[in-house]
């Protein structure tokens, strides 16, 4: 009926679909009735609870009401009327829910007499509130005055009987009438307190003896006050009894018929919870069966649909998949897996694609053997020449290292040299030895930057630093190689919006000085023109550009293509002219690159060029103005060390590093290599060791780890030792540093920083001392 699979999918889901909002339908409506029944029986439990606890208000409200007959406390009064209160507010709830709920005309009829009965009880318990506040006016007011009467004219007739001595016997009988008067009071007291039988028969007992004894003295407005005093007694027993009535007949009456109807009502109300618990329970029974009958019905529904799927989706795209994965494996095709390339739909347009596949396959897998061994051929070129590049960079790493070591010797003799009286032919020879010397290391330190900088280990500083400090420094250096030549040297601008910026100081020296050395030395008259700029980027970076222009013989376009070209010069007449290695600018180029900028170059031929680059810096928190520090000055200075021990294998750098710490007022016994260090160190004692890198038997490095381990005596366990090693690749010195030592110099050695390095450990040593 359907030939599109998507037709037939779509019809299967919308049944699904169907079958889903039939089933959330049924149970939304079972949910619905659900809840709609819990919250009836919700209702009628709180109804329940109601009626249930006007029960317990009744009795706590009877309770409360003998407490108060017994001490008259003002808080249970207040109890008192918050309790009713409650079991009004109760009833009227109790009222709403019988109605609600249509429990029966008589409950109602019940409920009316439960307040009738209630307000009764208020109207009894006002009047026990009268009587008991009557009482206790009667008593402290009237009572009391009469008991004080008596014992007013008892105390009087003893004082007067007193003072007539010759009258004994009736002094002993005032005695006892006084005694007697008091025991009277006592016992009204008692009464008062406590007003039962016992209490009252005491009260008549001593009474009557009061009054028989009284009766032969024969006192004035004595018996009259007893009279009185006996006729408001009678009235407080009498308004005793009146309350006591209330209280335990009238009132406990009420509050028992209360609590009978309280209690019927009750029965009633749990038997409508009984049945519509019965009902809720029906209710939900129905809802299981509803909800049975439609989860069978969506098993049966999806079973019929899981079953047309399987067969006319699942099998035959199973069957594919065996068949793609067969040609994909280059296997033979099973006839088992013979695709019907006859079916209308889109699993038949998927196997008719199948079987097109299988005849592109071979095709394919030709392709791909012969991509497979060009990749191996890519693979290999790929590794030789990250081979040759590594064996490159090593090599002038090496080289620089084996070259900087006999330069050692011949800048230190140098200097020493110099330093010695020499005539005025011979002192031109040492400048001219010196000049050459220069330009050798110059070229060695070239070769070490681009090594670092091909082999990734040259590192970028990140400090504060004062860019106009540079400038300047670039400018006095350069401008007096411009004034050799006759030229002049401008600073033409300079707009910076701040001075201090966050980089390395060194590597802009080095490209200033690249540039206008290079300037100078292609210019034969004319000027140089520096034009500096900084500019802010955003709240963190700062873009610094620079321009560097010269008069001088310019480049060709083709010229200018390969300037950046490593080892690359204008042509072969320049270097024969000027000299240089062509590492200079592709050295200025990287590092340009590697601080986020970039250089470029416009030149006209026998006019002159113009090389501008840009850097991006770190903006500090704070501009520093001036951040210049004072130079340190170069002079001999008294050192505090006892003995220095020199571990050197190079006998030209023995006799260098001695005759520069002589000119330091120093001296150094001489080791060849580890193993003779740590015998001096075992037989002597030392102050500070220099300890090249590279030796035969022990090298610097074993021998630093073997002192600190104790091998050279636990004296000179934490002795310091200073690195002085033609290394200078990146990681040397934290090679150096890691393996035990506590500062690096690189060769050659300056005497001036080899000074500072000697100063700080002199002073460190003094203070932990």
């Amino acid at each position: 009926m359907f030939r599109s699979l998507k037709t037939q999918l779509m019809l299967s889901l919308a049944l699904i679909i169907l079958l889903f909002i039939g089933q959330e339908t049924v149970s939304y409506q079972n949910q619905k009735r659900l809840v709609t029944g819990l919250a009836s029986n919700q209702e009628i439990v709180d109804g329940v609870v109601q009626v249930k606890a006007l029960e317990k208000d009744v009795l706590d409200l009877q309770r409360n009401v003998l407490i108060y007959k017994e001490n008259q406390a003002s808080s249970v009064l207040q109890r008192l009327n918050d309790m009713m209160s409650s079991v009004t507010g109760k009833l009227a709830i109790t009222s709403l829910f019988i109605e609600k709920n249509n429990i029966g005309t008589d409950q109602q009829v019940a409920i009316e007499s439960m307040r009738d009965h209630l307000k009764a009880y208020r109207e009894n318990f006002d009047s026990v509130v009268l009587l008991i506040d009557k009482k206790s006016e009667l008593f402290n007011k009237t009572i009391v005055t009469h008991l004080s009467h008596l014992n007013t004219i008892t105390d009087e007739v003893s004082n007067s009987i007193h003072l007539n001595q010759s009258i004994q016997t009736t002094h002993v009988t005032t005695k006892r009438l006084a005694d007697l008067t008091s025991a009277l009071q006592l016992s009204a007291y008692q009464y008062f307190i406590r007003p039962n039988t016992e209490n009252i028969t005491n009260f008549q007992s001593i009474f009557s003896q009061v009054e028989s004894t009284a009766a032969p003295l024969n006192i004035d407005g004595f018996t009259s006050a007893l009279a009185a005093l006996s006729s408001d007694f009678n009235l407080l027993t009498q308004v005793t009894r009146n309350y006591n009535y209330l209280v335990n007949v009238v009132m406990s009456g009420s509050a028992n018929e209360f609590l009978y109807l309280a209690k019927n009502l009750s029965e009633v109300a749990l038997t409508h919870l009984d049945s519509s618990n019965a009902q809720l329970n029906t209710l939900v029974e129905e809802s299981v069966i509803r909800g049975n009958i439609m989860f069978i019905l969506g098993i049966f529904l999806t079973s019929l649909i899981t079953v047309y799927i399987l067969k006319r989706l699942i099998f035959p795209i199973e069957k594919v998949t065996q068949v793609f994965n067969a040609l994909a494996e280059n296997k033979i095709i099973n006839e088992k897996l013979e695709l019907n390339v006859n079916r209308k739909d889109e699993i038949g347009h998927l196997m008719k694609s199948a079987t097109i596949f299988k005849l592109k396959n071979k095709q394919t897998n030709d392709l791909l053997l012969q991509s497979q061994q060009l990749n191996q051929q890519l693979v290999l070129s790929q590794k030789r020449a990250e081979q040759a590049t590594k064996a490159k960079s090593m090599f002038l790493a090496n080289m620089s290292h084996e070259i900087r070591t006999p330069m050692n010797g011949v800048v230190g003799m140098l200097s020493l040299l110099s330093n010695t009286p020499l005539n005025d032919e011979q002192k031109e020879y040492i400048n001219l030895v010196n000049s050459s010397s220069e330009s050798l290391l110059t070229l060695i330190n070239s070769i070490l930057d681009y090594s670092k900088i091909e082999s990734g280990k040259l590192a970028i500083e990140s400090i504060h630093f004062n860019v106009t400090d540079i400038i300047n420094e670039v400018v006095i250096i350069m401008n007096a190689l411009a004034e050799k030549k006759s030229l002049v040297l401008n600073i033409r601008s300079m707009s910076l919006s701040q001075k201090t910026v966050i980089g390395d100081p060194t590597r802009l020296k080095q490209i200033l000085i690249n540039l206008l050395s290079n300037a100078i030395k292609f210019t034969e008259q004319g000027t140089i023109d520096l034009e500096v700029e900084l500019t802010e980027i955003n709240k963190e970076q700062l873009n610094f550009s620079c321009k560097v222009s010269d008069t001088g013989i310019g480049l060709s376009e083709e010229q200018q293509q390969n300037i950046f070209t490593p080892f690359s010069q204008a042509d072969n007449s320049t270097t024969r002219k000027y000299g240089g290695t062509g590492l200079g600018l592709t050295i200025v180029k990287q590092l340009c690159e590697l601080m986020s900028g970039d250089i470029d170059i416009k030149s006209t031929l026998n006019k002159g060029s113009c090389f501008s680059f840009y850097l991006v810096y770190q903006k500090p928190e704070n501009d520093i103005t001036d951040s210049t520090e004072p130079d340190i000055a170069i002079n001999p200075v008294n050192l505090s060390f006892n003995k220095i021990l020199l571990v050197e294998d190079n006998r030209i750098n023995q006799i260098v590093a001695t005759k520069i710490l002589t000119k330091l007022t120093l001296s150094a016994d001489i080791a060849v290599n580890g193993i003779h260090a740590l015998e001096k160190l075992n037989s002597s004692s030392y102050d500070l060791i220099l300890m090249d890198c590279q030796m035969p038997e022990m090298d610097g490095y074993q021998t630093t780890k073997a002192i600190r381990a104790g091998e050279a005596g636990k004296a000179h366990q934490d002795i310091p030792i200073i690195a002085m090693t033609a290394n200078a690749m990146k990681g040397d010195k934290e090679r150096c540093l890691s393996a035990g030592m506590n500062d690096y110099l690189a060769k050659p050695i300056d005497i001036n920083k080899l000074q500072q390095k000697l100063r700080f450990w002199m002073n460190k040593n003094n203070k932990t001392s």
